[in-house]
């Protein structure tokens, strides 16, 4: 049936992936003289109590980096200052981003804004962040009649 099929003869799935993967892949690309989505990149941690975010963020002053919590939304936010070459040395290659970023990630959790802890060592800020009261899990004892 398929080779009667003309609708099909010189089809090609493969072919119609690849031209896929390269039409999103300029679709997402972004100058390599700064950020580029998906960064900064991040680990996430969870446990009974909450959360423990990692993002990497070398260069970052970390004065310049904001954090904001809302419900279950964790929101990194800064800027990297461009580095400058010195008079008559132009760059070979620039690939570490620079600018204003953006990163806001959903946790299947409320956190709890108050009790947030954030603190950046060796360029990776490191985000403490537990859950509301009303997100943990409590046991109820169950009464006998």
């Amino acid at each position: 049936m398929i080779q009667g099929n003309a609708a099909m003869r010189g089809w090609d799935p493969f072919r119609e992936i690849e031209r896929m993967q390269a039409e999103f892949s300029n679709l997402f690309a972004r100058g390599n003289d700064s950020y580029a989505p998906g960064h900064p990149p991040v680990n996430v941690w969870t446990s009974d109590d909450g959360a423990l975010l990692s993002a990497e963020v070398p260069g970052v002053d970390p004065e310049k980096i904001d954090v904001s919590v809302v419900g279950d939304t964790v929101t990194i936010s800064g800027s990297r200052a461009l580095e400058e070459s010195a008079p008559g040395v132009e760059f070979l290659r620039r690939e570490r981003g620079h600018g204003d970023f953006q990163r806001s990630l959903r946790l299947p959790f409320k956190v709890d804004p108050e009790q947030v802890e954030a603190r950046c060592k060796d360029g990776i800020l490191w985000l403490t962040l537990p859950k509301a009261r009303e997100a943990r899990a409590r046991k109820i004892e169950v009464l006998a009649h």
